[in-house]
C-alpha cells in the first residue's frame, strides 16, 4: 500500500471513530467505562508480552465500546471497508513497545469519559487514530506492505 493510501485510510477511520465517540459519550454507562478500562489493561499486557494478535483484539474491543454504544450501523459499514487497509500497520505498531503510547492515549480517553468531557473524548479519539497513522506511515516509508 502506498503511503498516501494509508494516510487516507487512517483519516477515514479517525473521523468515523470520532463520530462514534461523539454519539456514544452522552450514553455511556459505568459498565461501558469499566469495559474501556478492562480492554486497555488487556492491551497493555498484550503489548508487554509481545502478543500482537491479543493486542489488536484488545484495541478493537476498546474502540468497539464507542461503536456499540453509538448504535449507528452506517459507521460500522463504513469502517468495514477501511479497517482492513490499516490492519497490517497496526500489527507493525503493536509488535513493539511503541504501542504503549496508545495505552496512554486510551487512559486519557477514559479519564475524559469519567469526567463527562465529551468534546475532549472526541479530540483524544481523533488524536489516537491520527498519531498511530502518522507514526506508522513514517516508520514504514513510502510503501506499506
Amino acid at each position: 500500500m502506498k503511503i498516501e493510501e494509508a494516510k487516507h485510510a487512517f483519516t477515514v477511520v479517525e473521523v468515523l471513530h470520532a463520530l462514534a465517540a461523539r454519539l456514544a459519550c452522552p450514553l455511556l454507562k459505568e459498565k461501558d467505562v469499566e469495559e474501556l478500562e478492562f480492554s486497555n489493561k488487556a492491551l497493555q499486557l498484550s503489548i508487554e508480552k509481545g502478543d500482537v494478535i491479543k493486542a489488536i483484539e484488545a484495541d478493537t474491543a476498546f474502540h468497539n465500546v464507542f461503536l456499540d454504544v453509538a448504535g449507528n450501523p452506517e459507521i460500522l459499514f463504513a469502517l468495514e471497508r477501511s479497517l482492513p487497509k490499516i490492519r497490517r500497520l497496526e500489527i507493525s505498531q503493536f509488535i513493539t513497545q511503541k504501542g504503549l503510547y496508545s495505552v496512554e492515549q486510551h487512559n486519557q480517553i477514559i479519564s475524559a469519559c469519567k469526567n463527562q468531557e465529551y468534546e475532549t473524548v472526541v479530540r483524544f479519539v481523533e488524536e489516537n487514530w491520527l498519531s498511530l497513522g502518522e507514526l506508522l506511515t513514517q516508520e514504514n516509508g513510502a510503501e506499506v506492505n
